[in-house]
């Protein structure tokens, strides 16, 4: 039976069987069983193959445990096996940290004192196990001096030891300490000094600083801003925004507190650090609050730093106020009040007239100074004739030079845009008769307006892109004439002198265009406008314009794409229109080798035309030998990612033998070779590999062509390929920190070969586990510690996919002494609804009681989906046991439904029903079931996805196959088609059955 359940009873099993256990899987046995009910010896076996197994995978993710799973196994009698894994360095990295956080809190942390003293002050360890020691001795032995400990982490002078001098102090508290230590920790931690940048973001709590008193909080704010703006010069970017967002964190903390603060010390705090250091932060949006509700302390701020003033001079003190970020430069009430306030210092005095001009220049708009100012400052001046006078010179508007050389010459524009017109005006008047023809060569510059194309009336004068077609050609020509004009569009589309879809593209291959394109694609657009059908045009005439709007600038608007679908839905009727098209469009492009052929990308990319693409990329690849490297490259991608393998085989050898112009050509042919012939041309594609390294770029795009991963399409023995051809050519290296270029760099190469080990690993069968131990062993050093981790995950994998749940008589044999044979967890809920699907099928087959036919109607059709789904539930529930509700309609997250559930106290099985008529079938398996259902934390990712087969039905039949391969012929297939759709991790969490319900051959 299964490890699944054995594992849960694992205390009660003999000493021998446990230890198979433990040997077999370590894993289960701490994610399902109790590590506390082992015997000593049992859980130093454990400990020795968890060991076994960190080795094994040097990345395996200790979370997927759950919390804490090994505290069971510490214990003081094991203390030898444990600091044999904890003590030696870099090595059992995971399973170390494992160990240390969940020794936290526990009698072993005293008793391992020394071990754990020597890695926190290890600064060759990993970072987290370095604070999970100090964590566990601080639990354990509160140091004496707490001080000295901190100041010998900084000493240290390293980000990490940094890091855990911050955590200590975090634990004693901001005033734990003295306050010269706490400043000096809390800089280093944020990176200062500069050789102390940490490697990762920093996050600085709100508790270090929140319970303290504020008065006291303020003066080590005093101390901290003393300390570090000097510090700051040197300072990266990173560190400044530490201390900046601190900075104004602590001081909105005092602030919120007490109000009553003094401006200057303020001022001193939040002035050194600008507002590109902590834009947009929380910090920033309390100070801003504080300063806009508390108008005295904003008041006596700006009063502070404009009349002392504390920059240069006035204005430089406020741009001051606007470089820190907190919306302090002054508004107009703002500087009104400066100007009273300015008053009130000067007394009787005489006002500096420079300090005056100053202060008016903080709020002076061009348009003269705002009502409030003005009259605030002829209060303050007091009569002083020299200030009043200062006052009027800036109340005036003040054009700026600029804005006089704009007017003047926009102006000049109108007057020659107005003349433009008159001239047009006047000539399509004279041409009226010819306009009412659908004259094109007269209506070619009307029907530009009309498309919003850049015309050629002037470099400067464009028509409101925004504005209705019909209401630019009204600004052209006036409401009479545009009137004219756009019935002449429509008559345009009726001669018989328009140039046909073929001779458009000939002109365009020559880079011209046709005169009439503009007015027939314009008399469309009119058409649509007027609600008009365009079945009226004529067949030829409505292709050659649609021809044409695909190469205009309209087809790539998004405003147009009604009109484009009227056209399709006119012109293209069959796939043979389709096809027409196309050929028409691109082939007289490939009779000149363009490189980059209208329509091509169209026909190759988007999935409707997947079928036709594959054929026509065939016929071209064969008919036209000498086409340059992209289209051939775009032509052959086609016919791989969609072309039957036998079809694009062909080819393939086809053209093998073919005289390649150029390397580049001869590589991107061996690339098919290693998707459909790696076999017998394995030996030529080493070859290639080992001579060019950039062959890995033409191999990628095999692999993920169109931006499509399609390594599903290709054997593990092809992406072993990659791996020990590339593996030492390019070695595993990090994607570098800041920015990069291009999609062909070192890194990118890494990434590519990580990502096909863990395709490999994602697959179950035992041939992916014999491929990666090869791999580890024989090729790409550089990659073997994050191979053993894929072996390790795939081998987890295996596991679950191997598993096959119990039978209901097994399982009332592995239960035998329990009261009734019950689902204990989602899996066995699983195997329980196997076991009545499997004899419901059984039942269905050999009924006398034709009980297939409730599922259809007098009509012979198939009933709804619902129907059948409550008929279901009745034919497969039975007798149910008290326990279990098994009913449709179950709610699950984000208000979805299931269309069943079978639950059990905290067990949810959810079920997703599918007729096989239904458009979605190939797909709900993912999109539904998987995406919405087995989240339901009751469902543990587990879900089971039915669908009805009731054969070859007119009208009921199962949709394309999404990837164009042939409908399945029997319900054995379709199962197997959709288990294939499935991600691979996922096939042992979802089950997908397809359930008969097709009338026997000569039933009416």
């Amino acid at each position: 039976t299964s490890l699944r359940g054995l594992h849960a009873w694992l205390a009660h099993f003999n000493d021998a069987l446990a230890r198979r256990c433990i040997e077999a899987d370590p894993y289960a046995v701490l994610r399902y069983g109790d590590a506390e009910t082992l015997s000593l010896d049992q859980a130093r076996s454990l400990l020795s193959a968890l060991k076994k197994l960190s080795e094994d995978d040097p990345y395996f993710r200790a979370e997927d445990w759950g919390r804490h799973p090994v505290s069971g196994l510490l214990r003081t009698e094991l203390k030898d096996d444990i600091r044999a894994i904890i003590g030696p360095p870099r090595s059992h990295i995971q399973l170390t940290n494992l160990l240390l956080e969940a020794m936290i809190g526990t009698a072993l942390a005293e008793t391992l004192r020394e071990t754990l003293d020597a890695i926190m002050f290890d600064q060759g360890r990993y970072v987290g196990e370095r604070s999970a020691a100090a964590e566990a001795l601080y639990a354990a032995v509160f140091h004496s001096d707490n001080e000295a400990l901190i100041r010998r982490l900084l000493s240290m002078k390293d980000p990490d030891s940094a890091r855990l001098a911050f955590e200590t102090l975090r634990r004693l508290g901001l005033f734990g300490v003295s306050e010269r230590i706490a400043i000096n920790t809390v800089l280093a931690y944020c990176g200062l000094p500069s050789n102390l940048k940490p490697r990762e973001l920093r996050y600085l709590p709100d508790d270090l600083f929140r319970a303290c008193d504020a008065e006291r909080l303020a003066s080590w704010l005093d101390h901290f801003v003393e300390t570090a703006r000097p510090l700051m010069q040197e300072a990266d970017f990173e560190a400044k925004w530490y201390v900046t967002r601190l900075v104004r964190r602590i001081a909105a903390t005092v602030l919120e507190v007490d109000p009553a603060v003094q401006p200057e010390r303020i001022w001193n705090w939040i002035e050194w650090l600008d507002r590109h250091q902590a834009h947009d932060d929380d910090a920033n949006k309390r100070l801003v609050t504080i300063f806009r509700e508390n108008g005295d302390l904003r008041a006596a701020l700006l009063e502070h730093v404009l009349l002392t003033p504390c920059a240069k001079n006035t204005r430089m003190a406020g741009h001051r106020l606007f470089d820190t970020g907190l919306e302090l430069y002054p508004t107009a009430e703002d500087l009104a009040g400066v100007l009273k306030s300015l008053r009130t210092r000067t007394g009787d005095g005489r006002i500096d007239p420079d300090i005056w001009r100053d202060l008016l220049r903080l709020n002076s708009p061009a348009n003269g100074l705002p009502p409030v100012i003005r009259t605030a400052a002829i209060e303050v001046a007091n009569g002083d004739l020299q200030l009043l006078s200062v006052l009027d010179e800036m109340s005036e508007p003040i054009p700026q030079p600029w804005e006089i050389e704009q007017a003047k010459r926009e102006a000049a524009r109108q007057r020659r845009r107005e003349a433009i017109y008159r001239v047009h005006r006047h000539t399509l008047a004279e041409r009226a008769e010819e306009v009412a023809a659908g004259d094109v060569h007269v209506l070619e510059l009307p029907a530009g307006v009309y498309l919003d194309r850049s015309v050629a009336l002037d470099a400067h004068f464009h028509f409101d892109s925004e504005a209705p077609p019909e209401e630019r050609l009204r600004t052209f020509l006036g409401g009479e004439l545009a009137g004219q004009a756009m019935s002449g569009f429509v008559a345009a589309l009726t001669r018989d002198d328009l140039p046909s879809a073929s001779k458009i593209v000939e002109v365009h291959c020559e880079n011209e265009y046709c005169v009439a394109e503009a007015p027939m694609i314009a008399g469309i657009a009119e058409m649509f406008r007027r609600g008009r059908p365009l079945t009226e045009i004529d067949r030829d005439t409505l292709a050659a314009a649609y021809m044409a709007w695909q190469r205009g600038p309209e087809s790539d608007s998004s405003g147009s794409s009604s009109i484009g679908s009227a056209m399709e839905a006119a012109l293209f009727r069959s796939d043979s229109d389709w096809e027409g098209f196309f050929r028409t469009s691109i082939e007289p492009q490939l009779d000149r080798n363009q490189n980059y052929p209208i329509d091509l990308s169209r026909l190759v990319y988007e999935p409707c035309f997947s079928i036709l693409a594959s054929r026509l990329s065939m016929e071209w690849l064969r008919r036209y030998p000498a086409l340059n490297l992209r289209v051939q490259t775009e032509l052959l991608a086609c016919a791989l990612r969609n072309a039957r393998r036998k079809e694009v085989r062909e080819v393939v050898v086809d053209l093998r033998e073919r005289v390649h112009p150029d390397q580049a050509t001869r590589l991107l042919w061996l690339s098919a070779d290693y998707v459909i012939d790696l076999e017998n041309r394995r030996s030529e594609l080493a070859v290639a590999a080992a001579e060019h390294s950039e062959f890995i770029w033409i191999l990628r795009d095999r692999i993920a062509s169109g931006n499509r991963q399609r390594s599903d399409r290709l054997s593990i023995d092809h992406l072993k390929f990659i791996v020990e051809s590339f593996g030492k050519r390019w070695p595993n290296v990090p994607r570098p920190t800041g920015s990069t270029t291009g999609d062909c760099n070192p890194s990118d190469a890494s990434e590519f070969i990580r990502d096909i080990v863990y395709t490999i690993a994602s697959r179950p069968e035992s041939e992916a586990t014999v491929a990666l131990q090869g791999l580890i062993a024989d090729h790409a050093p550089t990659y073997a510690d994050m191979m053993k981790h894929a072996l390790a995950l795939q081998l987890k994998s295996r596991r679950d996919f191997d598993y096959s749940a119990p039978t209901i008589a097994e399982f009332r044999a592995v239960m035998s002494k329990a009261p009734e044979a019950l689902p204990e967890n989602v899996d066995d809920m699983r195997a329980w609804f196997a076991d009545r699907l499997d004899e419901f099928q059984k039942r269905i087959r050999g009924s006398d009681t034709n009980m297939r036919e409730v599922y259809w109607n007098d009509a012979g059709k198939p009933r709804n989906e619902e129907y059948c789904r409550d008929r279901l539930i009745e034919h497969v529930s039975g007798p149910l046991p008290e326990s279990i509700r098994f009913g449709p309609e179950s709610r699950m997250p984000d208000r979805k439904r299931a269309d069943i559930a079978l639950t059990r106290n905290a067990i949810k099985l959810p079920v997703e029903i599918k007729g096989q008529w239904e458009e979605n079938v190939w797909n709900a398996v993912n999109d539904q079931l998987d995406t919405l259902y087995t989240v339901d934390w009751q469902a543990d990712g587990r879900g089971v996805y039915l669908v009805l087969w009731f054969g070859n039905i007119p009208g009921k039949n199962l949709p394309k196959h999404p990837d164009g391969l042939p409908r399945p012929k029997t319900p054995g297939e379709l199962e197997k088609m959709l288990r294939d759709r499935l991600p691979g991790p996922r096939r042992s969490s979802i089950d997908i059955l397809v359930i008969d319900l097709s009338r026997p051959v000569g039933t009416a």
